[in-house]
């Protein structure tokens, strides 16, 4: 399919057998539309931890916290593992797109899209704005005290939100600076369900996770700033992300 390009430089392309809306001033978008792919080895792992459930007759649902436009959403529901994938998106302008990707691939009445921010309590908070953003990297907005180039949205706990147990959860997190309060507000979904978790965390904020993540999750693999945790008896690792993965000992990956 040729791209189809707008006045306002953005443009529907096909990437792999997805049809998205991309936007290059902004840095994921640029990589998708230069590259056509973002992060592909942490979707690959978790692609190939999904996939080797398939047939596990328990209830699986995908979490995405901090979903932007959904590419792992996205990436997710085209596998036909999961029963449930939801994605919670707070800034107005990404959830913006992530309403035009739902529609251009068909998946507005099987993924859940929630506007709202995560954290440790319902109410409100200031959430940056994306276009406000100085490097043009919309997937970066962060809560925030300030007023300033922020607008107020709405925060769910996902223990609050969510009654879920007995099931398989895959849940990626990226809320920059924020997943200890996802974690949190998520201690009892933690602690009733199995789990593979992947959760984003800067220099200076790993240390966070510790006490954070519950014991009975094991941390097995890190790349780059992301850190996977999963209590899965065994996941099968992609093996052209093994050189590329900083695989822990004692971890429950096996090629």
């Amino acid at each position: 399919m040729s791209e189809q390009y707008r006045r306002d430089g953005a443009s529907v392309v096909q990437r792999g057998d997805l049809r998205l809306l991309l936007d290059p001033s902004s840095l994921v978008d640029r990589e998708m539309l230069d590259h056509g792919a973002w992060e592909s080895t942490q979707i690959g792992l978790m692609i190939d931890a999904a996939r080797a459930l398939k047939d596990n007759p328990r209830r699986k649902l995908f979490i995405d916290v901090g979903a932007y436009w959904g590419l792992y959403s996205l990436k997710m529901w085209r596998l036909g593992v999961f029963d449930e994938i939801l994605c919670f998106e707070p800034d107005a302008n990404n959830f913006a797109q992530l309403e035009a990707q739902m529609f251009l691939n068909g998946a507005s009445y099987d993924i859940k899209r929630i506007k709202a921010a995560v954290l440790d309590s319902p109410g409100t908070a200031r959430l940056q704005r994306s276009t406000s953003i100085a490097d043009g990297n919309r997937g970066s907005a962060l809560i925030q005290e300030s007023s300033e180039g922020s607008e107020l949205v709405q925060v769910v706990a996902l223990d609050e939100l969510l009654d879920v147990k007995d099931a398989i959860l895959f849940v990626k997190i990226d809320v920059e600076g924020s997943e200890a309060r996802v974690l949190a507000g998520m201690r009892r979904l933690l602690a009733e369900n199995d789990v593979y978790l992947q959760v984003e965390a800067f220099p200076g904020f790993e240390d966070r996770l510790k006490d954070s993540v519950p014991d009975r999750l094991t941390k097995v693999a890190q790349l780059h700033w992301d850190h996977i945790f999963s209590n899965l008896p065994s996941l099968p690792l992609q093996s052209a992300s093994a050189s590329s993965l900083h695989l822990l000992q004692g971890n429950p990956l096996t090629p």
